[in-house]
């Protein structure tokens, strides 16, 4: 999104003319391939822009239909990460685990872990085999059930759910990063922000009149997100959680960027600042700092990485 640094200016100007004109484009949305996804960004649209005036269709239903694009779980390698077909990503996942800090962590939650296997029906190794995510969804849904008020299981007390918490926060850490983050990165969350740099890019070039842009994705694309940004602070994001990027234009003529990240309903969005950059950071700067975990190609990237090794060890 683009404004002019100015106090007074309203954070995203949108056009009155109504949003589902094709010849006005100045939104765009893209989700995932999956029905909550799918829900959550058409729950969202039909919150940020009821219709006004000729907008309205029925007096009794403020709602207009907003377009939501996406494309086929087979072929989504902008969204939902990590992304299964990648050999040498696990590759690499394999290097992790055998790293010294991943394994002294592993090592010290080793008899807690073997506990609560038992008690989810599953063996150590088959819980934190992250090729399954069978330790993940685990938790998922025992906090669901907290959530709504269901009963829980007797051994998924306060205690342990937060030391499930902790446990998966560094797990996810690892996964995307701890070991060759870079590298990692390139294959992951580096495609989201190349992605995004690159229309901000068109913005600051007067090539691109989108003025917002949104993405329905998942928990696991936010942390591989900002591993890739070097600003995950090991924490699973919870449900609804958002993380704005706002490109603004100075009174100079500099395009500078902001990031806000909101993982609470009762608090407003806090700032993060990219790792060797003031919290408005100029466009050019920003794109330097992260150019090690972007790919140059996102096909040549997993075409290259396969040419490494692609094969487990």
């Amino acid at each position: 999104m683009q404004t002019e640094k100015n106090p007074q200016a309203p954070l995203i100007q949108l056009s009155s003319t109504s949003v589902a004109t094709p010849q006005c484009l100045i939104l765009y949305v893209r989700s995932t391939d999956s029905d909550r996804t799918l829900m959550s960004a058409l729950a969202n649209l039909a919150g940020l822009y009821p219709p006004v005036g000729s907008q309205i269709w029925n007096p009794n239903l403020l709602w207009q239909p907003i377009p939501v694009h996406t494309v086929a779980r087979c072929n989504e390698k902008l969204l939902a990460f990590p992304t299964r077909n990648c050999k040498r990503f696990y590759l690499l996942l394999k290097e992790t685990m055998k790293s010294n800090n991943a394994n002294s962590m592993m090592k010290s939650q080793m008899p807690f872990l073997a506990e609560i296997a038992g008690k989810m029906g599953y063996d150590v190794k088959t819980l934190l085999d992250f090729t399954n995510q069978k330790f993940w969804n685990a938790y998922d849904a025992l906090l669901v059930q907290k959530i709504h008020g269901k009963p829980l299981p007797d051994w998924a007390t306060e205690h342990n759910m937060c030391r499930m918490n902790l446990i998966l926060a560094y797990a996810v850490e690892a996964l995307f990063g701890v070991h060759k983050r870079e590298e990692k990165s390139r294959l992951q969350g580096g495609v989201l922000v190349k992605e995004i740099l690159e229309k901000f890019t068109k913005v600051a070039e007067s090539a691109e009149k989108t003025k917002l842009t949104l993405y329905s994705a998942h928990d696991m694309t936010l942390v591989a997100l900002h591993v890739a940004l070097g600003i995950f602070q090991r924490q699973l994001p919870p449900y609804a959680a958002c993380h704005f990027f706002e490109l603004y234009k100075e009174c100079n003529g500099e395009y500078t960027v902001e990031m806000y990240f909101r993982n609470s309903t009762t608090s407003a969005p806090f700032q993060f600042t990219l790792p060797g950059c003031s919290a408005t950071c100029p466009l050019k700067k920003f794109k330097q700092l992260v150019s090690p975990i972007m790919p140059v190609n996102v096909e040549e990237e997993y075409l290259k990485a396969l040419q490494k090794k692609a094969v487990f060890l």
